[in-house]
């Protein structure tokens, strides 16, 4: 997906990312959305971080790679997180980023509850008919894994197959975020 050679063999595929706390998979995942986002509609469930969490880790990240351009030091997330960083140069960058991160063909599922398989099939379904080509959720273990009468192993199987299942049915591309101890 990173440019159009991948483009063709990328296509229709539900690619696992997973590995453990704080390794960078949300924002390796999210720099294969806003690439891909440069030509075609795509759709993120944030189910880990409040949508206003994550836009603040997408700005964070943003400004901070510009300062890397620049070989220099990066502000902390607590500066970032509590408005500490007052420097001339930090309102710059953060205009800059805000404004490079505008893009209509990047959507957010509002999580109001608890994700469930059902509700993410038909949003997918949606969305795919809408024109969205590329989805990423973001994390595996925030589906309702105590449901009913399975346990955990098995709800999780139920989880990937039917993910698999509307990936092959609809033909979307899904990248979904796997965090490996806390499914055990």
């Amino acid at each position: 997906w990173l440019d159009e050679k991948l483009t063709g063999i990328f296509r229709g595929e539900l690619v696992v990312i997973g590995g453990e706390s704080g390794t960078g998979k949300t924002t390796f995942a999210t720099n294969i959305i806003y690439k891909n986002a440069e030509k075609r509609k795509c759709y993120i469930f944030a189910l880990e971080d409040r949508l206003n969490h994550y836009g603040a880790k997408l700005l964070y990240f943003k400004i901070n790679s510009y300062r890397k351009e620049k070989n220099q030091k990066f502000y902390t997330w607590n500066q970032f997180i509590r408005n500490e960083i007052k420097d001339k140069e930090y309102l710059e960058l953060h205009h800059k980023a805000r404004e490079e991160l505008k893009n209509d063909n990047i959507e957010f599922y509002a999580a109001e509850d608890t994700m469930t398989v059902e509700k993410l099939e038909a949003v997918i379904e949606k969305k795919v008919a809408e024109g969205v080509e590329l989805f990423l959720i973001d994390h595996l273990h925030y589906f309702d894994l105590s449901r009913g009468d399975s346990t955990k192993e098995a709800y999780v199987e139920k989880v990937m197959i039917t993910i698999k299942t509307i990936q092959n049915r609809t033909g979307a591309r899904i990248l979904l975020i796997v965090h490996y101890r806390k499914l055990n």
